[in-house]
């Protein structure tokens, strides 16, 4: 998913958002594991637009859209069948499931074409003329049986054979059965045969709608809202948030903070100590960009997105095991490979704490060399840092509010974002941070701190 693994994926939240998703088909369910960033304004728009229509339906249509969910629970997944009606004889078992799969298409259908409001490039196609293959009386009921007048004259000497005990006429009788039923079988195949790409075309419409359906209930149910889309590279959340980290501390009855920022082109640092809330900060905002880029409604009261051609995250242990490199290594690698892609593509990185597996005095060396390289490119990047003097004025610097003036007894940690001038004083909050936590004052005073 862009240049993120799956453990990134799961560490800034995005894992948790898709296993949130109410999908109620199995073709939802597709479309979900086919999910790929989206290159285009044009394409995230439609994505986008499709989730305000599904929004305005289930606010004012709810009935009628309880009924399109109930029907997209009744479709099976059918796609091995119909893949195989391209070239082979169906079973009996086999065209029994595809009647049932029509049968709840024609009423998701019926459903959809009622309430008059078309999702943009889901397109449905009726499939009356199939069903009518399998369903020859018009009954619409969901049993399945093969028919024919031969076969039930064959069936008739069947019988009569067994009621006499018959048992060479018997033998001969399923031997004309079973030749019967195989040929009534690969008629009704090759009849349905010519349906294929309808098949086909519209369990992607039904994966198409039933995702978008899940897309909104979750904006729906998290309060997410449309991002933006602009041509220029700037990004601006506004309150953004994080419904995975919220999850997590609203355990210990605390709520997370709902931090602003704007990125602009270039270069951007974070400063702060360690556990101020800068790597939340950060992977919030990939998990929105990625989430943008995706055609979901974003995590924040307002976002405004350029297209970005990849994303990047360098965070946590980067060590590639398979290669021998350390973590410094493994960063210095993922650099170069960045730096390859910037003269000619717009990308998003996030460098959480770069450069930390080297000694602070190069660290910090290299953190402000890398920001100043970055700040010449069209990409935008930010960089988290615990390191001191590595700011410019040709950066963008925020800096974590850090510890507030104590409430009560207890010091209190402002996780907020502040624009601040390149040569702002770094926070001294690692001392308050080691109380805040309850360190012993014995342990304390051997920091100097008492």
């Amino acid at each position: 998913m862009f240049q993120l693994d799956a453990k990134q994926l799961e560490a800034i939240g995005f894992s948790y958002v898709l296993n949130n998703l109410i999908l109620h088909s199995p073709y939802g369910a597709e479309k979900m594991k086919q999910l790929a960033p989206i290159r285009t304004r044009e394409g995230v728009f439609v994505c986008l637009e499709n989730i305000e229509k599904m929004l305005y339906l289930l606010a004012q249509r709810p009935l009628e859209m309880d009924v399109i969910m109930l029907q997209l629970m009744q479709l099976k997944n059918i796609r091995g069948c119909v893949e195989k009606c391209k070239v082979y004889t169906l079973t009996q078992v086999e065209l029994f499931e595809i009647k049932q799969f029509l049968l709840a298409y024609e009423k998701l259908h019926l459903a959809l074409g009622k309430l008059g409001e078309a999702l943009t490039d889901i397109h449905f196609t009726p499939m009356g003329e199939a069903l009518q293959i399998l369903d020859a009386d018009g009954l619409r009921l969901a049993s399945f049986a093969l028919d024919s007048p031969e076969l039930r004259k064959i069936r008739e000497e069947k019988s009569r054979a067994e009621a006499q005990q018959n048992t060479a006429a018997r033998t001969a009788a399923v031997e004309q059965e079973v030749a019967e039923e195989g040929r009534i079988l690969a008629v009704l195949s090759m009849a349905l045969r010519v349906f294929v790409p309808d098949f086909l075309a519209n369990m992607d419409a039904v994966g198409k709608l039933d995702f978008t359906l899940a897309k909104a209930l979750s904006a729906r149910e998290t309060g997410a809202v449309k991002p933006q889309i602009f041509r220029e590279g700037i990004l601006v959340l506004e309150n953004m948030y994080n419904p995975y980290v919220e999850e997590k501390i609203a355990h210990s009855g605390n709520l997370m903070t709902r931090v602003s920022v704007v990125f602009n082109r270039g270069t951007t640092v974070i400063t702060g100590a360690n556990m101020g809330g800068k790597s939340v900060a950060l992977k919030t905002a990939v998990l929105n960009i990625l989430l943008c880029q995706l055609g979901f409604y974003v995590f924040a009261e307002k976002m405004e997105c350029p297209i970005f051609d990849d994303v990047y995250l360098l965070s946590e242990d980067m060590q590639d095991i398979g290669r021998g490199l350390s973590s410094f290594g493994a960063e210095m690698k993922k650099f170069a490979e960045i730096s390859a892609r910037l003269p000619n593509e717009k990308l998003f990185i996030a460098f959480d704490e770069f450069a930390r597996g080297t000694n602070p005095t190069e660290g910090a060396a290299i953190v402000k060399a890398a920001a100043g390289f970055l700040a010449k490119t069209d990409s935008v990047s930010v960089i988290t840092t615990h390191y001191d003097g590595v700011c410019s004025p040709v950066f963008s610097h925020y800096q974590v509010a850090g510890l507030s003036t104590p409430r009560g007894n207890s010091l209190c940690m402002d996780y907020r974002l502040l624009s601040v001038a390149h040569d702002a004083p770094p926070p001294q909050d690692a001392l308050k941070i080691c109380k805040m936590l309850g360190l012993e004052d014995v342990l304390m005073s051997l920091f100097g701190e008492t």
